[in-house]
């Protein structure tokens, strides 16, 4: 290897900065490409803040040892609370409803017939 062949020093230094640079940069683009979508995926699927916490945390530490890319947990959380909002409510008016005729059916045996 020739001496000419061997960067010097102060090049080494200027091409480290610039390699770090434009790691910073592609660092930011990452975390703002992330921010997007995460705004996009609460638009969509709305925003429950504690749910969509729990799944991005979820999906951060599963995707150091899986690949998330194909799979949609957000649509998968929402899908299930709708579904269980679904079935409170369903339950909730089927009991309220039973309430309902168990007292009107008690007024109407308390009363006097005329």
């Amino acid at each position: 290897m020739s001496l000419a062949s061997i960067p010097s020093a102060p090049a080494d230094l200027e091409l480290i900065a610039q390699l770090k640079s434009k790691l910073q940069y592609a660092e930011l683009r990452i975390w703002l490409l992330e921010e997007r979508l995460r705004l996009m995926r609460i638009e969509k699927y709305g925003g429950n803040p504690y749910a969509m916490h729990f799944v991005e945390r979820l999906s951060r530490w599963a995707g150091h040892y899986v690949d998330l890319s194909a799979l949609d947990l957000r649509g998968a959380l929402v899908r299930s609370l709708e579904q269980i909002s679904h079935f409170l409510f369903s339950w909730g008016t089927h009991f309220l409803s039973n309430i309902v005729s168990s007292l009107v059916e008690a007024i109407i045996w308390t009363c006097p017939h005329f």
